[in-house]
Parts: C-alpha cells; structure tokens; sequence
C-alpha cells in the first residue's frame, strides 16, 4: 500500500523543476537582452558625443583659420560683431561609411560684442572691440522638423550638446 501512496511524487518534483528552470531561463534572457540594448544605446551616446566634438572642431576651425591668407586673417564664419546675439546656424555632414555617418550636427555660433572692453590689435595695430563667440553642436539621430538638431525627443533618439567658448578682437 506504501508503493501506490508515492508513486506520483516523481513527476510533480520533475513538474516543479521544469517549471523552475524554464522561469530561471526566460529571466536569464530578459537580463541579457536588457543588458545587450543598454550596451548599445552606451556606444551610440559615445558616437554621438564624438559628433558633437566634430562640429565643434568644425566651427573651430572655420572660424579661426576659415579666411586666413599668410599673415592676414578676417574669418567670415560667424563674423558678425555689429548685431549682439547674431547666431549663425549650419548643418555639418558626417562622413558617409562611418560609425558618425547616422548622426546630423548642427553647429550654431552666437557672437556678442562686448563695446565697454577694447583691445589691441597686432595686425591693424588698432583698438579693436572684444567679441565672445559661444559656438554649440548638438549631434542628434533624428533631427527636428527643420532638420536641426536638438532633434524630436523619443527613446531612440539620441543626442548629445558640446559648447565652447572662445573671445577674439575681431
């Protein structure tokens, strides 16, 4: 009679240990996925920093060797220091084949003339105005409506802001 008593014991402990395992693994795989996607979008926040750092070389560059002849140089990238608060904005394109090519970056400069500070410049050997020039790039996956970034918002887009400023006499 002890026999018939035991005998579905087995399969219920085999029923709960399947059930057991089968949850551990979906668990296990739900932990790796999650841990897969935030790997990513780590990587694609590190790229779209790195895109932002190129625009802000870009401008960099445009603006203090854009217009430079030998000895003279009258940059025309975000030269206006009449108006404070002009802002030049522009796309900057990626190049095309590489890890940055999915982003766009738009470089925007706003140059404010500080009137009250004047000072000397070598090359006209005159007087000259204090300019700031606050130069940003917003590197983005999916831009804005008018194709700029800081882009529509959204889990997937994403975007990163670098700034720099710089001061100059001309």
């Amino acid at each position: 009679m002890t026999n018939l008593r035991n005998r579905g014991f087995a399969i219920v402990s085999a029923i709960f240990l399947l059930v057991i395992l089968a949850a551990l693994g979906v668990a296990m795989l739900v932990f790796s996925s999650n841990q897969q996607a935030a790997s990513a979008y780590d990587v694609m926040g590190s790229r779209a920093y790195q895109a932002a750092r190129t625009g802000i070389e870009w401008a960099l560059y445009r603006r203090l060797n854009g217009g430079c002849i030998q000895t003279q140089c009258q940059p025309t990238w975000c030269a206006s220091t009449t108006a404070p608060g002009n802002v030049v904005k522009q796309n900057v394109a990626m190049p095309s084949g590489t890890t940055l090519s999915p982003f766009t970056v738009t470089v925007t400069c706003t140059a404010t003339l500080i009137s009250n500070v004047q000072r000397y410049d070598p090359i006209t050997a005159q007087q000259t105005p204090l300019v700031i020039r606050s130069i940003d790039a917003y590197a983005c996956i999916t831009p804005n409506a008018q194709g700029y970034c800081p882009g529509a918002g959204g889990l997937d887009n994403i975007q990163r802001h670098v700034q720099v400023s710089i001061q100059q006499t001309y």
